[in-house]
């Protein structure tokens, strides 16, 4: 999964999940511009029960955030550089965008 998107909630403000409550996620980067709130993350608001986390990455200079415990933090210049089979993305579906950033593409 990737997002490009902004988000701006009081709390639980995550790029692509706000709370994960028991749960697993795998294989996600997210590009999104987290405004505000508390319990904020570049991929994941905040987390309950026990989670299990993997591959998943942001954009710190986007997003504004560093938190290391849900996701790994990347600088713009490192998401263009992720090669795409790392994340183990179906490179017939997933595509850089103008920037040079993975992205999700329809056809």
């Amino acid at each position: 999964m990737s997002l490009n998107n902004t988000t701006n909630a009081t709390t639980n403000n995550g790029g692509i999940v706000g709370i994960l409550n028991a749960s697993t996620i795998m294989y996600c980067i997210s590009n999104s511009n987290i405004i505000g709130g508390t319990n904020r993350g570049g991929l994941i608001g905040s987390t309950t029960g026990t989670v299990k986390i993997e591959n998943i990455f942001y954009d710190k200079d986007n997003s504004g955030t560093t938190d290391t415990d849900r996701g790994t933090p990347l600088t713009t210049q490192q998401m263009k550089n992720i090669p795409l089979h790392y994340l183990k993305l179906d490179t017939s579906v997933w595509k850089r965008d103008a920037n040079g950033i993975p992205q999700l593409w329809s056809h």
